[in-house]
């Protein structure tokens, strides 16, 4: 059964009406086309024929000679068309007719415009097109003056019945016309079809939708009905959508569930109190206990129900965007021995002042933490997740997802989390995700990675090595790259920090079993803030050097060699006042 409603109406109804359109167009188009090729065909005889006899009539000479004498002359030598589709007449300046083009003397008297145009001088090679009144037949003339001496004699006329030329049209145009409606009929049946394959899977996502407005979650979709395109992927958001909400389900019933459980005690303790204090013949003691006993109970509720709405709203935000957040703490190596942890962050550390390195380090002073580190931090830790994301899906997230990624970081990172007493201003996040997702749109997306926040312990002589590379990727030739993250806008201030960390990354890859065989061959930073992708080259000499560097710092901090030094960065330095040096003012 035929049904021609919503969707399915419209559809065809649009379909239709484009290919009724196009089929009007193109028969009409050419059907003037047509027309205008016959008739102009007709024209350029009519021309020609008319141009002709003009030139054999000025050849003629004989100026004493009657004008029909010269017409004469000319149908006895045979220099008039016999086309049987032409009709031939020359008249006098008196529009008689003199002869036609079987030499018969008619004087019948031509009152036609054409003729009237030749009598006048015009030599305008222009047919006049007309219906002869009485049998109303189609006809094309065309009329040139004759002259002798430039003084005109008289006029020839040429002209073509159209009956032939119209009728072949018309019979064309029946003919196209009966194309077109075979073409609409074809179009109609193909519509309906292309209707009912974009119906079909719409009519089961309305099912599908009905069943999870009724509880039904374990739904699912016929694949084989559907194709790549966007209606597949409205069906995937469906069903996504219904994994999420029978997550957030279960989530408030555990939810519920653990309110009842935690509320249920204080209530009990509660509930007994208050009928042990309406005795008779209670004492004050026991009325004091059983009164702070209830205070207790109701702050501990407050605070339960406090904690408990923190809390699920927390959960909720994470399991609803399903984000993964990977531990990224190094672990401890496992090595029998007790030995010094050196990371580049400390290796720089010392480099730079050992003294300040002996303070944090050795002495764990503290330095305030800057919301510059912050943001970096969060921005690193969303780069992980989305990697890690990309590595197992082999494609790009999304912005939307990236963004609730960061978001989410953003917020629940403990140093900048939203704070009651002092709102934290939101515009820098809107900075971070511009910048992640830029990376994404430029870099990111073109890279083929292959771990992310790849963390080592190592042990080298008599100390070990700890760290973390941002990104091991594949190079366009098989080989290995590494990528380091840099939330910075100046990235050539502090390049040669950034060439000595991933020669250190270099080094360590190279002393492990997993990677020793692989070739690396490529070294890139991207300065997050400034948007720009760095490549370093791969310098083996270098490399081995900044690796014997680490064995002299790792031997100086064994033997406690922390000399003071002085650096250009001594009057910014957090522990100045108590260095002992004169430090830059």
């Amino acid at each position: 059964m035929l049904h021609l409603e919503g969707l399915r109406k419209r559809v065809i109804k649009y379909y239709f009406i484009m290919i009724i359109i196009t089929v009007a167009l193109f028969e009409g188009l050419f059907m003037f086309y047509l027309q205008n090729y016959y008739y102009n065909s007709a024209k350029q005889s009519l021309i020609s024929q008319a141009t002709y006899t003009m030139d054999i009539y000025d050849g003629v000479g004989m100026e004493s000679t009657s004008f029909e004498n010269k017409v004469h002359n000319i149908f006895e030598k045979g220099q008039v068309s016999n086309n049987t589709n032409f009709t031939v007449e020359f008249i006098d300046k008196n529009k008689n007719v003199i002869l036609d083009k079987y030499g018969i003397k008619t004087n019948e008297k031509y009152e036609y415009e054409d003729v009237n145009r030749a009598l006048r001088g015009n030599n305008t090679l222009t047919p006049y097109t007309y219906n002869i009144s009485g049998t109303n037949e189609h006809v094309m003339s065309i009329s040139v003056p004759l002259r002798v001496n430039n003084q005109i004699e008289g006029v020839v006329r040429y002209s073509l019945s159209l009956k032939s030329i119209d009728n072949t049209v018309i019979k064309l145009v029946c003919f196209f016309i009966l194309a077109g409606v075979i073409i609409l009929i074809i179009a109609l049946l193909l519509s309906l079809k292309f209707a009912e394959s974009l119906i079909r899977p719409l009519k089961n996502l309305k099912q599908f939708a009905n069943e999870l407005a009724q509880g039904n979650y374990n739904i699912k979709l016929k694949k084989e009905e559907l194709h790549n395109d966007e209606i597949a992927d409205l069906v995937r958001t469906f069903e996504h959508m219904a994994v999420e909400i029978d997550k957030s389900r279960k989530l408030k019933e555990e939810f519920i569930s653990s309110v009842s459980h935690e509320l249920r005690t204080p209530l009990t303790s509660k509930k007994g109190w208050s009928e042990t204090l309406g005795y008779e013949g209670i004492g004050k003691e026991e009325l004091d206990l059983g009164l702070g006993i209830i205070q207790d109970e109701t702050e501990r509720m407050i605070s339960l129900v406090e904690d408990l709405l923190i809390n699920k709203n927390y959960a909720m935000s994470l399991q609803a965007k399903e984000i993964e957040i990977p531990k990224t703490v190094c672990k401890k190596p496992d090595f029998e021995e007790e030995l010094l942890e050196l990371s580049f962050t400390s290796l720089k550390s010392y480099l730079q002042c050992p003294f300040r390195n002996k303070l944090l380090n050795h002495f764990h002073f503290k330095i305030s933490d800057k919301t510059q580190i912050t943001y970096g931090k969060v921005i690193h830790k969303a780069l992980e997740v989305i990697n890690k994301r990309i590595k197992a899906t082999g494609e790009y997230l999304g912005d939307d997802e990236v963004k609730n990624i960061v978001e989410n970081l953003f917020y629940t990172n403990p140093n900048i989390a939203y704070d009651r007493k002092q709102k934290l201003k939101t515009d820098k996040l809107d900075d971070i995700v511009d910048n992640v997702i830029h990376y994404y749109h430029t870099f990111g997306n073109k890279i083929k990675v292959i771990d992310s926040e790849v963390q080592f312990n190592v042990k080298n002589k008599d100390y070990g090595i700890t760290g973390a590379i941002d990104l091991i990727y594949e190079t366009d030739d098989g080989k290995i790259g590494l990528l380091d993250y840099k939330y910075t806008s100046s990235e050539a201030k502090y390049m040669k920090w950034h060439k000595k960390q991933l020669y250190v990354y270099v080094g360590v890859l190279k002393s492990l079993e997993e990677w020793k065989n692989k070739e690396i061959s490529e070294l890139k930073v991207y300065a997050i803030k400034s948007r720009k992708l760095v490549g370093i080259p791969v310098d083996y000499d270098k490399i081995n050097e900044i690796m014997q560097e680490m064995d002299t710092v790792a031997k100086n901090i064994d033997e406690n060699k922390y000399p003071r030094q002085k650096d250009q960065h001594c009057n910014k330095c957090a522990f100045k006042r108590i260095c002992g040096i004169d430090y830059v003012n």
